[in-house]
């Protein structure tokens, strides 16, 4: 065997070894990817938000969370636009921004009455 038809057999090897691992991670893409349209599903959503599966549970027991149900027992639906809107509204105020509210109000259109 020539030097030449060595090294076309271990590139050969490289492309094929590089064309396994980029099939396992379209696999391994598609088993963790959300379908982009339409309504999530419980497992889908906990990983959207990236939390568990019982703590979506326990948010749609609670009543906290924007979800769909036909009736009891059905499947439950969420969608992506609504829990985003939902975890916005769970900022939590910084005691920076308290303090510069109560400073525009001191100071605000009252300060000068």
């Amino acid at each position: 065997m020539n030097n030449f038809q060595s090294k076309s057999d271990t590139a050969g090897t490289i492309v094929q070894g590089i064309k396994a691992v980029l099939n396992e991670l379209s696999v391994i893409k598609k088993s963790l990817s959300i379908d982009e349209s339409g309504p999530l599903g419980v497992k889908e959503a906990a990983r959207y938000l990236k939390v568990s599966t019982q703590k979506i549970y326990l948010e749609v027991e609670e009543g906290d969370i924007p979800f769909y149900q036909d009736g009891p027992g059905s499947k439950i639906h969420f969608f992506r636009d609504e829990l985003d809107q939902w975890i916005k509204q769970k900022k939590r105020i910084s005691k920076k921004d308290i303090l510069d509210e109560a400073d525009n109000l001191k100071f605000g259109s009252h300060g000068g009455e």
